[in-house]
């Protein structure tokens, strides 16, 4: 309170929240966390809390939080747009911008991946190519998955490529569900819970799903 007083405000920052989820000891502490989270933001005014979390499904489930409504804010943390992705770029010493935006677009993460693999002699091309593969795989395994238990793999698929294909409302969502939910769980669709939106999780899982389309239905 001594900071508060000398008018400095402290920012508390908890990232990867998820990890919280169903954890009990004498109750929930999660429910237990976000009690005490309100007490020094909106009761104490002690501090400013920033929760960051991957999981957008969890994100839905905070935001909704009867406790937490009219006492916080949802932040989205979206891929960079295309002029910040070059400045990126050139940080990065990428050559090819226009090739790498193509692959990769604004996730940061596939930026770093990509400098990773820069940094150990692959040439960018080959590692963009390497990087989609890597993708494409993925998504094949999961179908691999599905088949296994029985799903339908053209109704699984055929999310995927109205997703792709910009059908990406709170109306898919809606009339899809599980089909939805599934593949955001595999973190191949990201759902963005305050305005309904689900989209591929990046530019180069969505360049996967299509290949992956293309090849199976």
């Amino acid at each position: 309170r001594g900071l508060v007083e000398r008018g400095k405000r402290l920012v508390f920052v908890l990232d990867e929240l998820q990890m919280l989820r169903g954890i009990r000891r004498d109750g929930e502490v999660l429910r237990e966390l976000f009690n005490f989270l309100v007490r020094v933001t909106k009761e104490g005014h002690l501090s400013h809390v920033i929760c960051a979390t991957s999981d957008c499904l969890f994100v839905e489930e905070v935001y909704n939080n009867a406790r937490l409504e009219g006492r916080s804010d949802y932040i989205l943390v979206d891929d960079l747009d295309k002029g910040s992705a070059y400045e990126m770029y050139d940080r990065f010493g990428f050559r090819e911008r226009d090739v790498v935006w193509g692959y990769i677009g604004g996730k940061i993460g596939d930026m770093v991946r990509l400098y990773e693999k820069r940094k150990v002699g692959v040439r960018e091309c080959e590692a963009l190519e390497e990087m989609l593969l890597s993708e494409r795989r993925r998504v094949e395994w999961l179908l691999v998955k599905l088949r296994r238990g029985g799903y339908d793999i053209k109704g699984m698929l055929s999310v995927l490529r109205d997703v792709v294909d910009g059908m990406n409302d709170l109306e898919l969502v809606m009339s899809r569900y599980d089909e939805v939910i599934f593949w955001v769980k595999e973190n191949v669709l990201f759902y963005e819970p305050i305005r309904g939106v689900v989209k591929p999780q990046g530019v180069l899982i969505g360049r996967a799903i299509r290949e992956v389309i293309r090849d199976v239905l």
